[in-house]
């Protein structure tokens, strides 16, 4: 039954895009309060405003492929390392977005519970961010059903749980669902690949 799969879909969507917002509405908030204090009081405003105490998580957006795709055939030719490279590739992008401008972060990508080579967040001074690309073995997407996640914090701990920060509530994610080569997929859809793994894993 289709149905209630788009339903479960629709409600992971609409509970990973609340969360967003909420993020950006407390942003809001606290400028607006800082405002609103200065012109009640009549205070003088002539630097910028810092909120030490808070630390908002970045914001990850998919960029490429989509939430939920399949393994590509053939390799991306972005992730081709020589010409006579013939290990096959799927590359993965996500755009990255901090209120906290100064802020170094740190990322990590972690593929079926897997940690894999993660490039660098390109340094703090702005909030848009360079977008993360990683490029992934096909060998590693073998799965009937992959489940990649991209994470950025100010600090991960070096613990056994590769998503453990060092402040709670300091973690962005971002998540793809994507359906392996094997032949018995050839009629699968990637949905279900989704639902699938957040039954048995759940969605960070």
């Amino acid at each position: 039954m289709r149905g209630p799969r788009i339903q479960r879909l629709n409600s992971l969507a609409a509970r990973l895009a609340a969360a967003r917002r909420a993020v950006r509405a407390r942003g809001l908030v606290a400028t607006a309060s800082v405002l609103l204090t200065c012109l009640a009081t009549g205070c003088l405003v002539t630097g910028r405003i810092e909120f030490a105490e808070d630390n908002f998580p970045a914001i990850l957006t998919a960029v490429t492929p989509g939430p939920f795709s399949r393994v590509t055939s053939n390799s991306d030719a972005f992730c081709s390392m020589s010409e006579d490279d013939d290990v096959k590739r799927m590359r993965f992008e996500v755009s990255v977005a901090d209120v906290n401008e100064e802020d170094a972060l740190e990322a990590r990508v972690i593929v079926n519970g897997r940690r894999v080579d993660t490039p660098s967040v390109s340094a703090g001074g702005k909030v848009q961010r360079e977008n993360l690309s990683v490029c992934i073995k096909h060998d590693d997407l073998a799965d009937k059903c992959n489940y990649v996640v991209f994470a950025v914090s100010r600090r991960f701990k070096n613990s056994a749980n590769i998503l453990d920060v060092y402040e709670d509530g300091d973690l962005a994610t971002e998540s793809f669902f994507v359906l392996g080569l094997a032949a018995d997929n050839a009629g699968a859809d990637p949905e279900d690949c989704a639902l699938a793994v957040s039954a048995d894993a759940g969605v960070p």
